[in-house]
């Protein structure tokens, strides 16, 4: 049976190592695993050392119980049916004024009061507020007695190519002054992400202002997610898919390999298979096809065959629980 595996020393090793990383520029450690909630077994083993105090996560009324001095942050928008959900995280990320109004009614109703990060693009191209409306929207926070204005945060070569820069950073915390001039009040936190940043400060430092550094990939697979290097010292390995053979035969002229996971499990054309010269050949919803003629060693029916992952064939893996059972695995330690 196929099954998404997790080197639990592996993922803990990267875990401190980022953590020091970012310390080393002069920021916070913001662990983000937007599926935390769907892996609670996963999520509990990664927070057993300590080296996670923020923790970046999607849909917020999912997440098992977590340590009392693990802070929470709900840094994706949701629909208006969640807001009753993410009210009860420390920290919400927002964008708009429509929904800081349905956010602020949620918490009123519930009681609390969770600190905002403002978005702002910087050319990502994903969700964020125009600069030139930041001053209305910050407003907006202020004027609600259930909410807090905590700070402002952004995202890089999430949706573009666009890697991080000095100057984009710059611009950040300009906003950062002149919103704090407008307001006549300090914003404190300056939120950035994701693991690309940590590969601009292996090069030059970054601003000081900048409080925190969100980052996932680094985590999960290793690597800084634009330029697909490996970030220095870490696991490229923390997670795999394993899969099973279930037929092997020659078909047109060439040896083909079904194996046991498809669409519904992961993103088949998105794996790295161990094996050298195994093709993808299709996919339907339960099976693989791969042509493994060329391969230097026989694949046989009823052998295990591994795999890497990219990071969208991970998240899509990581949310099939229904499908593909998670096997934690205690390597040596890295």
């Amino acid at each position: 049976m196929s099954c998404l595996v997790v080197d639990v020393r592996a993922i803990q090793h990267n875990l401190r190592l980022v953590r020091q990383l970012c310390e080393k520029a002069g920021a916070e450690f913001l662990f983000v695993f937007k599926e935390a909630g769907m892996r609670p077994e996963l999520m509990n083993c990664l927070l057993t050392e300590g080296n996670v105090s923020r923790l970046g996560v999607n849909c917020f009324g999912r997440l098992p119980v977590l340590p009392p001095d693990v802070r929470v942050h709900q840094i994706y928008l949701v629909g208006d049916d969640r807001f009753p959900d993410i009210v009860h995280a420390d920290v919400v990320y927002q964008t708009g004024i429509r929904a800081i109004r349905r956010l602020a009614e949620a918490a009123k109703v519930q009681r609390v009061c969770p600190e905002v990060m403002l978005v702002v693009e910087m050319g990502d191209g994903r969700d964020g507020i125009e600069p030139d409306m930041l001053l209305s929207v910050a407003h907006e926070v202020l004027c609600q007695p259930s909410l807090r204005l905590r700070g402002l945060a952004t995202n890089f070569a999430c949706v573009s190519t666009e890697p991080p820069t000095k100057e984009a950073l710059e611009r950040l915390v300009q906003y950062k002054y002149q919103l704090e001039k407008m307001l006549g009040q300090p914003v404190s936190e300056l939120s950035v992400g994701g693991s690309d940043v940590l590969e601009l400060a292996a090069t030059e430092p970054l601003p000081k202002e900048i409080t925190e550094i969100r980052c996932g990939t680094a985590v999960h697979l290793g690597i800084y997610p634009l330029s697909g290097k490996a970030v220095p010292g870490a696991s490229q390995r923390a997670f795999s898919l394993q899969g099973q053979v279930l037929e092997c035969s020659w078909k047109k002229g060439r040896r083909q390999a079904i194996l046991d996971f498809g669409a519904l499990h992961t993103s088949p054309d998105r794996l790295y298979p161990d094996i050298p010269g195994m093709t993808l050949l299709g996919v339907s919803s339960g099976y693989s096809l791969y042509d493994v003629t060329d391969c230097p060693e026989s694949v046989e029916e009823g052998m295990f065959c591994t795999f890497g992952l990219h990071f969208v064939s991970l998240a899509r893996a990581v949310a099939a629980v229904a499908e593909l059972p998670l096997e934690l695995r205690y390597g040596k330690d890295a």
